[in-house]
């Protein structure tokens, strides 16, 4: 059985724009190429393909389309060719980064909130990371359930499973969906963002501008001393400040203009601190006096 065929076949079903797109893929070398050379055959989608041949030494860039290296060339050829949206896949195909009409990166939660409105869920689940354009904007506005998960892939699973939810996205670039067995899918997301933003009335950018403005800063430090007395100075540094505090993942704290996470990783011997605000110059005063906080730890 050819299951390459059968997977593009399944994904041809559902490509359904309502308008002629023009679309920027990067494979990144991996393996999305050859699935999406054979399902995007559609007379309203021009793909344009970049890095489709699978090579496991990368050749073009790193596999990681999370960084910023990775995109440059790909966030030209969107401009050059003057496409409507571009997608870029990492090496296994399960993530994926998007980048606007400008060739300017979409954020993983303007995407959530795009797919929310395209998809009318009942219930959706975001990371800890999950910002408040979904908190804030999206919950009200289109009545859908918001489910806060911890950091990781398996976690939005097990929630999405368990109380069958039929969105997740996280900050990473991964997003699950519970008619894709609720697993992730980079390919599959691509396809339903193609058909969202083929019902704008006007241009991908445009519906960016549009939304509310939020700032939002990350960093890593590595651990020094005892990560769990670190995350205790820095709760009671700010506990009498913030009238939200949360423990689902590492240390959560709301206040009234700004919030931040700071939790150690799964994988690396380092600690992130995540940071979002409604105003720019709140961001940056925040983000120096946290890193002063962590680095004189």
């Amino acid at each position: 059985m050819n299951y390459l065929n059968l997977y593009a076949n399944f994904l041809k079903r559902l490509i359904g724009p309502r308008k002629r797109l023009t679309v920027v893929f990067d494979s990144s070398n991996g393996t999305t190429g050859p699935v999406l050379k054979r399902a995007f055959k559609h007379h309203l989608v021009k793909s344009i393909y970049l890095n489709s041949r699978p090579d496991g030494n990368f050749p073009a860039h790193g596999p990681d389309p999370t960084k910023e290296e990775a995109i440059a060339g790909f966030q030209a050829a969107v401009k050059k060719n003057k496409a409507d949206i571009g997608v870029a896949f990492d090496a296994d195909g399960d993530r994926a980064v998007f980048i606007d009409n400008l060739g300017r990166v979409v954020s993983s939660d303007t995407i959530i909130y795009l797919l929310i409105w395209h998809l009318n869920p009942k219930k959706a689940v975001i990371d800890a990371w999950g910002g408040w354009l979904i908190k804030k904007i999206a919950t009200p506005k289109f009545k859908t359930k918001i489910i806060q998960s911890p950091i990781g892939n398996y976690y939005i699973k097990k929630i999405m499973r368990k109380r069958a939810v039929d969105l997740g996205g996280e900050n990473s670039g991964h997003y699950n969906f519970k008619e894709f067995f609720y697993c992730d899918s980079g390919i599959f997301t691509a396809v339903q963002v193609i058909n969202a933003i083929s019902k704008l009335p006007y241009q991908f950018s445009d519906f960016i501008n549009f939304l509310p403005s939020y700032y939002r800063s990350k960093l890593s430090f590595p651990i020094r001393g005892d990560k769990d007395d670190l995350i205790k100075k820095i709760r009671l540094f700010y506990e009498k400040q913030s009238p939200s505090i949360s423990r689902l993942d590492g240390l959560t704290m709301i206040f009234k203009d700004w919030w931040f996470n700071l939790r150690p990783s799964n994988t690396e011997p380092i600690i992130k601190l995540y940071l979002e605000s409604t105003v720019k110059n709140l961001l940056t005063d925040k983000t120096k006096e946290l890193k002063n906080l962590i680095v004189s730890f």
